[in-house]
């Protein structure tokens, strides 16, 4: 009886501990988790190509023309902003496929973006947006444009309709510069610090935007967006990544640098063995290229590599480093 009564309780014990180290991420969760990572990866021939001849801008001066052919790109910027309780809620009237985009206040003197990926909204956010609140950071949310009713074009998904709009890139964009215009002119302080996250989708929305905006002062995507030279079909994007009237404004390589220069900083992070998007190694291909080119205008930029797991998504380990950068506290 003693015995049973015995084991009863070892297993009791065994299977709190295990519940305590899912819930917990406790002693040997870390262990366990990497050896479970899938590290295969599909390994592809880089290509003969000089980065650095890809990347056309030369000075500042360059910078601001493609910036501003860029704005004129997306198209004339409208919104409205409403105050809900604890946050504020920035929205276009006209059209409920224009993502909405919602501002939790802290400090006006920091400001951090977040811009959900493929099949997340802004509400899987909050829990990053707590931890930047606590963090002193004001928090500005927004997400990819939807267009859930679609009749016409059923085979169309997601916002794969957009494509034919004359405009397609307001719907990306719109309410976010909006927003961050809103905010600059009635809440942030003058020399307030701006920094931009994302992840898949978001973290390709988090590239052109940190291009076009001089206001971001650093950016960080996640699984974000890569040269079309090193694209292969396993991860080529959605249309808007490949469009040729937006790469014909700019290239990636020269977003990258428009991102990162005049005393601005661009953080590009990948995981290297994720299952759904930019896979492997192959952003180091243009890292030095676009950091030597952004040296020379006065910024900074890098490539990292997050090795740690085998999930599409901004990991722990990423945003230790992005956490680094910006100086915070763990």
């Amino acid at each position: 009886m003693r015995n049973k009564l015995l084991g009863l309780l070892l297993l009791v014990v065994f299977w709190l501990h295990g519940m305590a180290t899912v819930k917990f991420k406790m002693w040997p969760f870390s262990l366990i988790r990497r050896a479970a990572i899938n590290t295969k990866e599909v390994v592809t021939p880089l290509p003969d190509v000089d980065p650095a001849e890809l990347i056309g801008i030369r000075t500042l001066e360059d910078v601001e023309a493609k910036r501003e052919a860029l704005r004129v790109f997306i198209g004339p910027v409208v919104g409205v902003a409403k105050q809900h309780q604890e946050k504020m809620v920035f929205s276009c009237n006209f059209s409920e496929a224009f993502p909405s985009v919602e501002f939790f206040p802290e400090d006006d003197d920091k400001l951090f973006i977040l811009y959900a990926g493929h099949r997340s909204t802004i509400s899987d956010l909050y829990g990053q947006k707590d931890m930047l609140l606590e963090r002193g950071y004001s928090v500005l949310l927004t997400e990819l444009p939807t267009v859930v009713d679609n009749p016409w074009f059923p085979s169309l998904i997601g916002h794969d309709i957009l494509k034919y709009h004359p405009k397609p890139y307001r719907y990306f964009f719109n309410t976010l510069i909006f927003a961050v215009d809103y905010l600059s002119r009635y809440f942030l302080d003058d020399n307030a610090h701006v920094a931009m996250a994302g992840v898949s989708g978001g973290g390709w929305a988090t590239v052109v935007y940190s291009a076009m905006d001089s206001r971001i002062r650093a950016s960080y995507p996640v699984a974000g967006a890569i040269p079309i030279y090193l694209r292969t079909q396993r991860d080529w994007g959605d249309w808007e990544q490949t469009d040729p009237n937006l790469l014909g404004i700019a290239n990636y390589l020269e977003m990258f640098v428009m991102a990162s220069s005049d005393g601005r900083r661009q953080v590009q992070i990948f995981n290297r063995y994720d299952p759904s998007a930019i896979q492997g190694v192959k952003a180091k291909h243009y890292e030095q290229a676009v950091s030597e080119a952004t040296r020379k205008l006065g910024g900074e930029f890098s490539v990292l590599i997050d090795t740690t797991h085998d999930i599409h998504q901004i990991s722990d380990w990423a945003w230790g480093k992005i956490m680094e950068s910006e100086g915070m506290k763990k």
